[in-house]
């Protein structure tokens, strides 16, 4: 598909559509259990903002409401764009559509990652000169962090060097010898550490509903 600019707006589209829809008149579904993270939404609006829409909002006719991507609408309110594609869909009913909705955050969780055709792909892009590595949605740190596993393996051994050792709740962190590489990455991802934490915490039931308050976290890297 050609490019095309939406009205009063400076981010082509390349995704096929039905319709351009004004922002404001897209409305989440207010019972989407996909939570956001702010950063996660900051680079989603990077990534649109410099590759143009890839991928329509979908809607259903039926409730009105966004079925497939809430978080490239808040990306595009924190970009202040104007208006939005939309792909209009038919769900038979309400069951229908909200099994589709919790399908779309599911099924990409059950994908794996080949983490050396990953490998391979950066040094690839590296070597293309690709201008911000952070549009393949990885943090610069984390790009760094995985290259330095990369070049150990190349020499045939990983020797980690352990510098430092932590235990959190019966999780022990160890930190490699480039320390500093390691704190910027294991910072970038802190969020999601701290709650995969607690969410094992929970399982476990070391932590209940019934509690007044979950214990606070010590930072990983100080």
């Amino acid at each position: 598909m050609a490019k095309k600019k939406l009205p009063d707006n400076t981010i082509p589209v390349f995704c096929a559509h039905d319709a351009i829809v004004q922002t404001e008149k897209v409305i989440g579904n207010p019972k989407n259990p996909n939570v956001h993270p702010n950063a996660q939404i900051e680079l989603l609006a990077k990534i649109i903002k410099a590759q143009g829409w890839r991928s329509p909002i979908t809607v259903s006719n039926r409730s009105g409401f966004v079925v497939k991507g809430h978080g490239r609408l808040a990306a595009a309110q924190l970009l202040n764009e104007q208006n939005v594609p939309v792909d209009y869909q038919d769900y038979e009913n309400e069951a229908a559509e909200y099994a589709d909705m919790i399908a779309d955050n599911k099924i990409a969780e059950l994908a794996f990652r080949d983490d050396d055709k990953l490998k391979e792909l950066i040094i690839e892009l590296q070597e293309m000169k690709l201008e911000d590595i952070e549009l393949t949605g990885y943090t610069q740190s984390e790009i760094d962090f995985m290259l330095e596993e990369y070049e150990q393996e190349d020499l045939g051994e990983v020797d980690f060097n352990l510098k430092e050792e932590r235990d959190i709740f019966g999780v022990t962190f160890c930190f490699p010898k480039k320390y500093e590489q390691a704190k910027a990455y294991i910072n970038d991802n802190k969020e999601s550490y701290i709650e995969m934490i607690i969410a094992d915490l929970r399982e476990h039931g070391e932590i209940t509903d019934e509690m007044d308050e979950e214990p606070e976290l010590e930072e990983a890297v100080s």
